[in-house]
């Protein structure tokens, strides 16, 4: 608020520069056309097409399914210590990231919750966008956070929650560096249009708070200028996820190999979860065969 701004932050009035670009849809937007029925539910089944303009300023229309198929998709994940009306957000954002090094904030959870609300929406998120891996911070907040994580996958917990596509847990270790210094590091994907946000859905609650946070970040006020930096940090936690790490952008084809073929062509650890793949069939249906040839293999 502009009390908030000018009294704590030391912030009087509004400046007339932003510390990012005036966000513009041709330069940071993202949106859907021709709507189907699959879009919400089931995105990888959706020919939905997912439209926005790369930074050569060449319109791409692409079918959903195809777009995710062959980009990495990954989560990022923010907790915080409390749940009270004026506690930090919990954030977790799905994002993806293509071979010209555009990252595209695709979905976003966020909300001031207990903990158990936030692994329940981690999870479902995951479920909806087959995201392969979550990335929470390994910092004092959220290694609580990571270790309840990684628990619900080893014990096959979160099939409890009606989940069928789980993700990999990988913790993510941002170092000593702050906050602001953190989202400053955004500034060239918003100045050279190598980011891409669902402009459209600006009056909608997460994502108000996400570009109310991208327009009036000021990284010479203290925290940012912000009062919460919650949903932009978590965009800015992608940096970690996808350094030095390009190259593997590109996706395979869906796998749609039984888990009999799996096993049957050597194939013994899900290579998203780390866990056996056996664990996902039914036991009375694999081959006496095939099981013996197992334990002779190990």
């Amino acid at each position: 608020t502009p009390n908030f701004l000018a009294e704590y932050m030391a912030r009087p009035g509004e400046s007339s520069e932003s510390y990012f670009p005036q966000l513009d849809k041709e330069k940071h937007g993202w949106w859907y056309e021709n709507v189907d029925p699959y879009l919400e539910s089931d995105p990888y089944n959706s020919h939905t097409l997912l439209c926005w303009r790369d930074h050569r300023e060449v319109l791409h229309r692409i079918p959903l399914n195809e777009f995710l198929t062959h980009n990495r998709l990954f989560m990022t994940v923010d907790t915080s210590y409390t749940s009270t009306a004026d506690s930090d957000y919990k954030v977790a954002c799905v994002m993806a990231i293509n071979s010209d090094n555009t990252l595209f904030v695709l979905d976003l959870f966020s909300k001031q919750c207990k903990e158990e609300v936030l692994i329940k929406n981690i999870f479902t998120l995951a479920d909806k966008w087959r995201v392969p891996s979550v990335h929470p911070e390994a910092i004092k907040t959220g290694l609580t956070l990571c270790n309840t994580l990684q628990s619900m996958v080893h014990t096959k917990m979160v099939y409890e929650m009606g989940i069928e596509y789980v993700p990999g847990i990988k913790k993510l270790h941002p170092g000593m560096v702050d906050k602001t210094s953190k989202i400053s590091t955004l500034h060239h994907r918003f100045e050279n249009a190598l980011i891409k946000l669902p402009l459209s859905r600006r009056n909608q609650g997460a994502w108000s708070r996400l570009m109310d946070q991208i327009e009036q970040f000021n990284p010479d006020a203290r925290d940012g200028g912000l009062q919460h930096d919650d949903e932009i940090d978590c965009v800015a936690m992608s940096q970690y996820v996808i350094k030095g790490r390009l190259a593997k952008v590109s996706r395979e084809t869906k796998d749609t190999r039984s888990i009999i073929e799996k096993l049957n062509e050597g194939e013994i650890l899900d290579p998203n979860t780390g866990l056996p793949i056996v664990y996902g069939a039914d036991l009375s249906t694999i081959p006496v065969d095939l099981v013996n040839k197992l334990l002779d293999d190990k």
